[in-house]
């Protein structure tokens, strides 16, 4: 069985403070839960259209309005809706990076959605991955991750190691003649209002990663 992990339980297993919290994470991936349904659809669909849009708020203005109509069925889709209306309001109050509105950049499709880091897959989907012309001819390329969790939001740091996968992503992935800049490698996390790019000190976070998938193997063999 191949040892798989999302990037978002990857930070939360390098945040848990308790052995137990960390087998908790790890045996979630060895047996999914088949009832587990999926929060926060609409806002994500919503704010991907926007990201690859040049931060245009008109989706976002959209999905709030399709989930106002929204009529919820049992207590769960109540909770999505407040919490997916109250996500998109606060993306449409973020400020993004200037190169968003100001520059044209190309939306690139990843053929592949995870990288093997230690004999441990991390698999991550960013919302958008683009291509940017720069005003010397260069071209790069760099991503943005969007994390949404009214109860669990980044902190810094968690932040910042998320960005650092998707960065080390990113450079598995795209062609041998692209150039990923990881100044525009980001992880917006929406309930922690911040936008995260990958850490000046990306040596000692690319440390933190190889550790956390030596120490989930463990954990996993374990299991």
């Amino acid at each position: 069985m191949d040892k798989r992990i999302s990037v978002n339980q990857f930070v939360e297993f390098g945040n848990a403070k308790s052995e137990k919290a960390k087998m908790r994470i790890v045996r979630q991936q060895i047996i999914p839960n088949p009832f587990l349904i999926p929060w926060y659809q609409r806002a994500k669909s919503s704010i991907r259209k926007s990201l690859r849009n040049g931060g245009d708020l008109s989706p976002i203005y959209e999905g709030i309005e399709i989930l106002m109509n929204k009529v919820p069925a049992n207590k769960r889709q109540l909770d999505d809706k407040k919490a997916s209306i109250s996500a998109l309001e606060k993306f449409a109050a973020m400020e993004l990076p200037n190169f968003i509105s100001e520059d044209k950049f190309e939306v690139v499709k990843l053929d592949r959605k995870s990288i093997e880091i230690k004999g441990l897959d991390i698999s991550l989907s960013p919302e958008l991955v683009f291509r940017l012309k720069k005003p010397n001819g260069d071209s790069i390329v760099g991503a943005m991750n969007i994390h949404i969790c009214k109860s669990k939001p980044f902190s810094l740091q968690t932040a910042e190691l998320a960005s650092s996968v998707l960065y080390e992503f990113l450079k598995s992935v795209v062609g041998p003649d692209e150039r990923v800049d990881p100044r525009y490698c980001f992880t917006i996390d929406v309930f922690g209002d911040r936008i995260v790019p990958v850490p000046t000190n990306l040596k000692d976070y690319n440390e933190t990663i190889d550790g956390l998938c030596e120490e989930i193997i463990r954990y996993w063999d374990a299991a």
